[in-house]
């Protein structure tokens, strides 16, 4: 049922994430949706089932494809500013702006937020310990920073085929900025 639900969240936005429409995509009646979630409830799944797929696979594919701690972050950073992912980016927007009125959104939105810093945190640590960074403050704040870093960017992909869609400079901003919370130079990977 999740597994539905995000794929109606990522495709249509948050909105659509209804009983009727999720039971539509697996072949049950609405009714079997409504016994197990709330509309909010089915909403938070969606996107929580999600967000974490979103970074599971980054986080994956970054384990497999770099050397080192700070490779792993380089390409984790590289890969959440990565148009393709625009996407879950979009679904993150609607998921900031719908959690005001949906308390299980908003709860689960905090769940992915800590995940996320959680997971980076951890590989800042890996990186430090192994004298490959020094963040100018704590692993878990120089991940909030960069997180937010990617999610002020991540605006972007709202208007992105409008006109603006030369982000290299956006982008090199940010890494720059990203390269002085960490104390070293973040390549591209």
């Amino acid at each position: 049922m999740t597994e539905a639900a995000a794929a109606i969240a990522v495709r249509d936005g948050l909105e659509k994430v209804t009983a009727k429409a999720v039971a539509a995509a697996i072949g049950v009646f609405p009714g079997l949706i409504s016994h197990y979630f709330t509309a909010d409830q089915l909403v938070a799944a969606a996107f929580g089932h999600a967000a974490a797929a979103e970074r599971d696979g980054i986080f994956a594919a970054a384990a497999q494809s770099a050397t080192d701690p700070l490779g792993e972050l380089g390409y984790i950073i590289f890969g959440y500013l990565d148009p393709g992912q625009d996407p879950v980016i979009l679904l993150w927007l609607d998921a900031w702006q719908a959690s005001r009125y949906r308390p299980a959104l908003r709860a689960e939105v905090i769940v992915q937020m800590n995940e996320d810093v959680r997971r980076m945190s951890v590989l800042i640590t890996a990186a430090t310990d192994r004298g490959l960074v020094r963040p100018v403050c704590g692993p878990e704040q120089a991940a909030v920073r960069i997180f937010s870093l990617i999610d002020a960017l991540d605006v972007q992909a709202a208007i992105r085929g409008g006109g603006f869609d030369d982000y290299t400079d956006l982008q090199a901003f940010l890494i720059g900025v990203v390269s002085q919370i960490l104390g070293t130079p973040l390549t591209r990977p």
